[in-house]
């Protein structure tokens, strides 16, 4: 599988803030200009950076050499491992990015205006 050329021009992107447990994530999802999610940044600050790092660059290269996003987010969502979320919290740190790719890949971002 080969790589897709990123295009020339920025990325479209959103930034959420996910809560689990006390832990605050944030979670940057990018598209390319046809919607398709491209890549994907996380950041947090009590000692989880390098598995957030880990799990998105994976996650990126995966969506740059033509994996779908649904399978992406199949593999990330519903697993459960510490630091856990509470009642309507993502589950982990993979099911919040799962949680934020799959959101991104079902939203229409069109009428957002490009970085600058």
């Amino acid at each position: 599988m080969n790589k897709v050329k990123l295009p020339d021009t920025r990325l479209t992107g959103r930034t959420v803030k996910v809560k689990i447990g006390d832990l605050s994530v944030f979670i940057i999802v990018n598209k390319d200009e046809h919607g398709n999610v491209m890549e994907c940044f996380a950041y947090e600050r009590k000692g989880h950076q390098g598995e957030l790092d880990g799990l998105a660059g994976l996650a990126s290269i995966a969506l740059q050499h033509g994996t779908p996003v649904d399978k992406v987010v199949k593999f990330l969502r519903y697993r459960r491992y510490a630091p856990e979320g509470g009642i309507g919290q993502p589950s982990s740190l993979s099911d919040a990015l799962g949680r934020a790719l799959e959101q991104a890949d079902n939203e229409d971002w069109t009428d957002m205006e490009r970085g600058i």
